[in-house]
């Protein structure tokens, strides 16, 4: 797709600006002008107009938008004189608050509901104003607000009411499924990025396998919550560190984290809870997260030897946790570390010392690699294959064209203030320990935005926005006048939108009385198959063998590491692999496990799926049902 290159191009080019300009800028000389958050209100209702303006469809009505964004700017009362490119970004920026929940205008003008209408004026309004309060808040008031936080983010991290729900059930047995799917058959004795590639990273597979006990479905809850609830938790102490210490932007920091921590990540169409999809917060983002949190807050006394040895601990923890985890840590580290020893020197020795520093971060990840490379060879007796390590890299699952009117509008709005925000700091006083604190959270979200140059679906923006916030609240304590209207109204969006969620299941658990329960045990019993419920049966009577479902579900049947028989334990992890590799990794695994078993495949799934089978296992007997088919399987080796 011409749309995707263009996609990895810019994503590539910006993420080297962003990433050395800090090293190679020239350090102000004298005092540098004031940049303290200005707090005056001024015209908010006419920016939320602007908001809702421009979450319809029509041309005119983004039109109007502009117009009052504009006008906004222009009417503020700014001590200092803004430029034109500032004011073109604040009526860019009030626009892309409308295209957050692209669920909303998905192939349609507008679909939001007249109380849902007003519930975002008001929520907008509230946070808008919220933000503006400028009164300091002590200790004891910021220990409640802290507290407050957590005790809601451990009631939705480990409450599994909302797991009850249809959708929720849904969601959690095909994710999960992607995790246990690969612990499970490399626990039955298949090799990690030999046998059978891992979707997600060694990490999570190591640390699934290490819970397990007769099946996975228990630890994986546990995994997925205590996930999700520290991704929540390292996001706060981000956007705390580095956000307003006024009353208002700590209460709004605790609202907010909650907001996109637990909803906006959570699929808001169909709402249900971000543990059933652990791989868009903690198990995905949180090696990094923790990374850039150590970076925050132990470097407050200065960087010494001890305190960048412990980033390298992290850094290399997070290198080793999953590919993309790999990626997402480097880019924070590695232009921090460039930083912390860069020199004003003449330009042509800072491209010195970027190499320099430069070659000693890639010595570091070879002798890493090396080092994993080495052990994985004496452990298993042969090399991993580098294919299997970054198959899913290239072949992400259900890709999408970009939507260039859509959530990606909203990112590079946060991205772009955030880099106002930075260089009007660095203006003002250089390297400051509150400007390291604000690169870092800045390297983090747009690392973490990546995760969109895969599948390229507005919805995977939203999955960012946790690490989008720390950027905004940096972006408020920061700058003023225009600049600040348009963190505001940006971070006001993270609140005003949520009653268009569909909040559909939360309701239904309040009303069963189910939503703060916990019940790990009753979540694993509500996932059966409902087409192939019937086939099912007759096989479970007529032969003890395992079996493996291949339907448009493609979700995995909840058994255990001792009836795993082939390397498609779960299917999910394979529908995206060309059929030659799902063809290697069937021979491989039958090879090595020997096991028989049965497959049942709808009618309607394309025929490769029962080739790819067969190239590694011989049929038996073949069973037809109504709308599926069943293959008893043998190893043909």
């Amino acid at each position: 797709m011409a749309d995707k290159k263009l996609l990895v191009l810019g994503y590539v080019l910006l993420g080297l600006i962003l990433a050395l300009w800090p090293v190679f800028v020239v350090a102000p000389r004298g005092p540098g002008r004031p940049t303290k958050t200005g707090i005056a209100i001024q015209g908010p209702a006419l920016g939320l107009a602007a908001l809702v303006l421009a979450a319809a469809a029509p041309l005119i009505a983004n039109c109007v938008a502009v117009v009052i964004a504009v006008s906004t700017m222009l009417a503020s009362r700014n001590p200092r004189r803004e430029s034109s490119t500032l004011a073109l970004a604040m009526a860019v920026g009030i626009l892309a608050v409308g295209v957050v929940p692209w669920w909303i205008r998905y192939d349609r003008a507008l679909a939001i509901e007249a109380g849902e209408f007003v519930g975002v004026l008001a929520l907008g309004a509230a946070s808008y104003v919220l933000l503006g309060l400028s009164r300091p808040l002590g200790k004891v008031g910021s220990g409640l607000v802290t507290a407050a936080f957590l005790v809601l983010a451990i009631m939705l991290s480990f409450s599994t009411g909302i797991l009850q729900q249809p959708n929720a059930i849904r969601d959690a047995w095909h994710h999960w499924g992607a995790y246990i799917g690969p612990t499970e058959t490399i626990m039955a004795g298949a090799t990690i990025f030999r046998d059978v590639p891992v979707q997600y990273g060694p990490g999570p597979t190591w640390m699934l396998a290490a819970v397990c006990d007769a099946n996975c479905w228990s630890g994986m809850y546990w995994l997925a919550a205590i996930g999700a609830f520290a991704q929540a938790v390292c996001v706060f102490a981000l956007a705390w560190a580095v956000g307003p210490r006024t009353l208002g932007g700590r209460i709004f920091t605790a609202a907010a984290c909650t907001a996109t921590c637990f909803f906006w990540n959570a699929f808001p169409p169909e709402l249900s809870t971000p543990v059933a999809t652990p791989s868009t917060n903690g198990l995905r983002f949180l090696p990094a997260t923790l990374l850039a949190v150590y970076l925050v807050h132990a470097g407050r006394h200065g960087f010494t030897r001890r305190v960048q040895a412990g980033a390298f601990a992290l850094w290399a923890l997070a290198f080793l946790w999953a590919p993309e985890s790999a990626f997402y840590a480097s880019f924070v580290w590695w232009p921090f570390y460039v930083f912390l020893h860069r020199k004003d020197v003449s330009p042509l020795l800072r491209i010195r010392q970027v190499l320099l520093q430069g070659s000693t971060l890639v010595a570091a990840a070879l002798a890493l690699l090396l080092l994993v490379t080495s052990g994985f060879a004496l452990w298993h007796g042969v090399a991993p294959r580098l294919f299997d390590v970054v198959a899913y890299a290239l072949y992400p699952p259900g890709i999408l064209p970009v939507n260039w009117g859509g959530t990606i509008g909203y990112f590079l709005t946060c991205i772009g203030i955030g880099t106002w925000s930075l260089v009007q700091q660095w203006r003002a006083g250089g390297d400051t320990p509150a400007f390291r604190r604000g690169l870092v959270v800045h390297l983090l979200c747009y690392a973490s935005a990546s995760y969109f140059l895969g599948r390229s679906h507005d919805n995977n923006l939203l999955n960012v926005l946790p690490l989008a916030l720390p950027v905004l609240m940096h972006a408020l304590a920061t700058v003023q006048g225009a600049a600040w209207r348009v963190a505001a109204l940006a971070a006001a969006a993270l609140i005003a939108w949520l009653p268009a969620f569909n909040w559909t299941s939360w309701r239904t658990s309040l009303q069963e009385g189910s939503l703060l329960t916990s019940n790990p045990a009753g979540v694993r019993q509500r996932m059966a198959f409902r087409e192939a419920a019937p086939p099912l049966a007759i096989l479970g009577k007529y032969s003890p063998e395992p079996v493996t479902v291949i339907d448009p579900y493609f979700n995995i049947v909840p058994a255990g590491p001792d009836r795993v028989w082939n390397a498609m334990h779960s299917p999910a992890n394979f529908s995206y692999v060309p059929s030659e590799y799902r063809q290697r990794y069937l021979q491989d695994v039958a090879r090595v496990l020997g096991r028989s078993g049965w497959l049942l495949v709808d009618k309607k799934m394309d025929e490769r799926w029962i080739a790819d089978f067969q190239s590694a296992y011989a049929t038996t007997e073949i069973m037809e049902f109504e709308h599926y088919r069943a293959f008893h399987l043998v190893p043909r080796n």
